[in-house]
């Protein structure tokens, strides 16, 4: 999932343990759906939580395009 690649990246990246990378990554996904409008904190919790598995990628281009949208 994408969450267990953002943990990785962050071991990677910091040389955390796993389990504190996947912290940081809750930590960070949590700011996240907390800040941004609820259209774009319900298409990011479905991109990460391991829904909508389309291979389409409308679900991420829909989700950059209102990031985009979202900080200007």
């Amino acid at each position: 999932t994408i969450m267990e690649q953002l943990t990785a990246l962050i071991a990677e990246k910091t040389g955390l343990s796993t389990e504190m990378s996947a912290q940081v990554a809750q930590v960070v996904f949590d700011f996240l759906k907390d800040k941004l409008p609820d259209p774009i904190a319900a298409q990011l919790d479905n991109f990460l939580g391991g829904g909508g598995g389309d291979d389409s990628g409308n679900d991420i281009a829909d989700a950059v395009q209102g990031l985009s949208n979202f900080f200007g």
